[in-house]
């Protein structure tokens, strides 16, 4: 890391940069029209000009501030405002187009009611709808609205920041995302992640000679602390546009890489599927990619063949396979906790399909073998980590044995915010419940599916991004909404598989065949038998916040229509 080990507060990260890094350049922001670049100097001045705007607000330190701001510089800009003078930030996520007014004005009603904000900033078109979710609260915040483009002293913000704000003090939140909407406020303290930036830091082999580029939003832990806060806090030029000038036009990214000479990203992995099957390569020529050293696939379940897509399809341009990393963590340890090695691909684990399924076992096969799948490891801890697999009884289990994911250490969040009943069901004798379904195999982790979306059929575990990968292939499916859950089946008192997928067409005759090749593609591919086959139109599905699909409000969805269909019936 290039910041002193001796630092334990993030003001300390800042006096570094601002004296050391002054002409440095800190910040590219792209836009669909312009393209401005800060340095350090230029970054602080901005941020100060934030902390002014929330200290005439009457902000104090130690309150919290939430922002609810378009993915940009002045968001970040905002983030470190609140930082100098001592106050608690946190970024929430801005309303889509896709994303109903009402829905989001609850989501965020109910969140603000947990975690009691002092202070909101907001744009002028949402402001009158923020105010009104709030009126009925005990205590509402301030909505204010943006004020970007102002300066102020960051080097006195420095000088003056409060001497009773220790490291162990919450210094932001990071709330995590769900399939009900935004439920839980996730505390950092200073010198939790200050350890982590300089771990993590090491594990990627940063320096200052790299540039990070990305489009990742900053209210998810990976955008937050992977591709802002860290690189941030190590130094690193920042290179950002939005995700949703990137879902556009995919490839501005790429030529980012190449005009800036980027070196490092983060991405989950349906985004390495959508760049190889949206960029052309006529959107590539004269392109040079050699400067990526390193693309991190992580924040859902890694896939081999996504990988191997991307590195085959953007090799002609300068990506090396080697250049392809996964990693694995929560937001509860503040960011991932294990990485693969770098300069070599992630191990590759084919294993034996009717055992894992059947028995939670996972049995090396060779890769051509019948009953032959795989899993890409997610690597191995960092320094300060440790990690068990249990069964539900908490016993831990060996090698092999899929279990549940328990991690300690010293990367850990401080809490849930105002919220010490979740915080204490979160833990299992000092160990922290992730929900996630693993396994070890020489050291290396791997990572079968979340504890909570597993389907049980006959005694067989199911894990439903495997059907969703499944359902993703098939002709006329829209590729990425397709979503699998599991219902009881009382009368047989096991779980049937529902699988829901968006299509393009709507003729009868072309819906009757998409079904039966769904049908026929689960039993070949993932050896299993849908109960329901649910065709819908394009925009029926509901994703999280943070663009996953979201089985449990998917679920709860459908029950409802049905519900609805038998009472007029």
């Amino acid at each position: 890391m290039n910041t002193p080990p001796t630092y334990s507060r993030l003001i300390d990260a800042a006096h570094y940069l601002l004296s050391k890094r002054t002409h440095d350049r800190a910040l590219v922001a792209i836009t669909t029209d312009s393209t401005q670049t800060f340095t350090y100097g230029e970054y602080f001045a901005r941020a100060a000009g934030y902390a002014d705007t929330f200290r005439e607000l009457g902000l104090k330190p130690g309150e919290l501030v939430v922002l609810i701001q378009q993915p940009s510089a002045d968001v970040m800009f905002a983030f470190w405002g609140a930082l100098l003078m001592g106050a608690v930030p946190a970024i929430f996520p801005f309303l889509t187009e896709k994303l109903d007014l009402e829905y989001y004005a609850r989501m965020v009603q109910k969140l603000v009611n947990i975690s009691r904000p002092r202070l909101i900033t907001t744009y002028p078109d949402l402001e009158p709808t923020l105010k009104s979710a709030f009126v009925d609260l005990p205590e509402p915040p301030m909505v204010t609205v943006t004020q970007p483009g102002r300066v102020g002293d960051a080097d006195a913000w420095i000088a003056a920041y409060p001497d009773h704000i220790t490291p162990d003090q919450v210094a932001f939140l990071q709330h995590s995302s769900g399939t009900t909407g935004l439920q839980k406020g996730i505390t950092f303290s200073h010198q939790a992640t200050l350890r982590y930036v300089e771990s993590a830091s090491s594990a990627l082999g940063l320096s200052e000679a790299d540039t990070y580029i990305t489009w990742l939003p900053l209210y998810h832990d990976m955008g937050l602390i992977g591709t802002f806060m860290m690189p941030f806090l190590a130094g690193v030029g920042i290179v950002t546009m939005s995700p949703f000038q990137w879902v556009r036009d995919p490839k501005v990214m790429l030529r980012a890489f190449h005009s800036y000479g980027g070196t490092v990203t983060w991405m989950p992995n349906f985004a390495l599927n959508f760049m190889a099957q949206r960029i052309n390569p006529d959107d590539l020529e004269g392109l040079d990619l050699s400067s990526w050293r390193l693309l991190v696939n992580a924040s859902e379940p890694v896939r081999a063949e996504s990988n191997h897509l991307f590195s085959t399809h953007f090799a002609p341009y300068g990506f090396k396979a080697e250049s392809l990393g996964v990693a694995w963590g929560t937001a509860e340890t503040i960011m991932a906790i294990t990485y693969t090695p770098l300069g070599q691909p992630p191990t590759i684990d084919w294993v034996d399909r009717k055992r894992i399924s059947e028995e939670r076992i996972a049995l090396p096969v060779p890769e051509n073998a019948p009953e032959s799948m795989a899993y890409a490891s997610c690597g191995r801890l960092i320094r300060g980590m440790e990690l068990k697999i249990v069964d539900e009884e908490g016993r831990e289990l060996p090698e092999r044995r899929v279990g549940n994911v328990l991690v300690r250490g010293e990367y850990m969040f401080s809490g849930y915010y105002h919220r010490p009943d979740l915080t204490e069901n979160a833990f299992q004798e000092g160990w922290f419940k992730t929900g996630d379904l693993g396994y070890v195999a020489e050291g290396e982790l791997y990572i079968c599916g979340r504890k909570k979306d597993l389907i049980i059929v006959g005694g067989k575990n199911v894990y439903p991004q495997d059907l969703e990968d499944v359902l993703n292939t098939v002709p006329g499916v829209k590729a990425g909404r397709a979503v699998a859950f599991g219902m009881l089946n009382e009368a047989l008192g096991t779980e049937d598989i529902y699988v829901i997928c968006e299509v393009t067409t709507p003729d009868p005759d072309e819906r009757r065949k998409i079904e039966r090749e769904i049908r026929q593609r689960l039993t070949r591919q993932a050896d299993v038998t849908a109960h329901r086959v649910i065709l819908k139109d394009l925009g029926w599905l509901v994703k999280s916040t943070s663009g996953k699909m979201a089985r449990s409000a998917n679920r709860d969805k459908y029950i409802q229509e049905l519900q609805a269909q038998t009472a007029k019936a």
